[in-house]
């Protein structure tokens, strides 16, 4: 189930022998760890919370002891890779008064939590739930505009959102958050920073693209840049050969299908053929300054010289 699911699923008290949270915004899997915790009656006596150094034995006999003076017991097991065959036998047969809530370091697929309990998604929330949050936490005092850059600034992290937009209201006094606001105020996130770097780089702009490296790379790991650089241009690729359906492309890169516009414009300033050799080429280079064949530094270089030097083809 998603997030914004799991609110209303506790609410009806049918509650499951256990549960995973997994995803990548932090906010979410707090607030979601504190749904449960509120559903929970003397919290002191009836929450136990285990970390990856627990002995297994354990966290099963705390999920096997009486609940006291409430009707459940939650154990929440937290950065583990893998799940034990102690737990996992206990899954085969768990307490009814318990709920065992897992919080794999790892994916639950690979933790082995995806076929023994409920997932509940935890990942950065679609945009137009964000703005939507952002309009009821600003009571509308933020504006369209300045809440759609928020939203791109912060990568969509509802913790860095939450944190931003009080800091929004107090500069703004009385008067209705801008643009320029957000932009005066707000640091963007090193992921959307690595995200303009590839649209530039995408789209031609040389200069842009030379002076956003230079900037980057004193606050950003190099390897990191020529990931996303590598990440972004793999795409390109693939939506100029695929012959997959948008819905199909879309749902393999975790994106709207709207999305692949912006996507398809990009690609088709290069054939397949010079695509595919800007790929090649990425990963040359990622593999030399892995084994310490070329600096970062002079493969960043050659790559934007690279795809630039590949020119625009129809």
């Amino acid at each position: 189930m998603r997030f914004t699911e799991l609110k209303s699923h506790l609410a009806t008290g049918n509650y499951l022998a256990a549960y995973t949270l997994y995803g990548d915004d932090r906010y979410l899997l707090t607030h979601a760890k504190k749904l449960f915790a509120d559903r929970i009656a003397l919290p002191e006596w009836n929450i136990h919370v285990f970390d990856a150094s627990a002995d297994p034995k354990d966290v099963v006999a705390a999920c096997v002891s009486m609940p006291m003076m409430s009707e459940r017991r939650l154990v929440r097991y937290e950065d583990f890779k893998t799940l034990d065959k102690t737990i996992l036998a206990y899954l085969n047969e768990p307490s009814p008064d318990t709920i065992l809530l897992l919080c794999p370091s790892v994916s639950p697929k690979l933790s082995g939590a995806d076929k023994r309990s409920e997932l509940v998604d935890c990942n950065r929330l679609d945009k137009s739930y964000l703005l939507a949050w952002i309009k009821k936490e600003s009571n509308g005092r933020i504006e369209p505009a300045a809440a759609d850059l928020l939203v791109e600034y912060t990568m969509r992290d509802l913790a860095r959102i939450g944190t931003e937009v009080p800091k929004l209201l107090s500069f703004a006094a009385d008067r209705p958050v801008t643009e320029e606001d957000v932009r005066r105020m707000v640091v963007r996130d090193s992921e959307y920073k690595m995200y303009e770097l590839t649209q530039a780089i995408a789209e031609g702009r040389a200069d842009l693209a030379y002076g956003m490296v230079a900037s980057l790379v004193r606050e950003i790991d190099p390897l990191a840049l020529l990931k996303s650089i590598h990440t972004h241009f793999h795409k390109l690729l693939h939506v100029r050969i695929s012959r997959a359906s948008e819905e199909e492309i879309a749902a393999s890169f975790g994106v709207k299908t709207f999305a692949l516009k912006h996507l398809r414009a990009q690609a088709k300033r290069f054939s397949p053929v010079k695509l595919k050799s800007a790929v090649d080429y990425l990963a040359d280079c990622d593999y030399r300054v892995k084994t310490g064949r070329m600096t970062s530094a002079a493969a960043l270089d050659n790559i934007l010289l690279r795809i630039f030097a590949l020119g625009e083809t129809a």
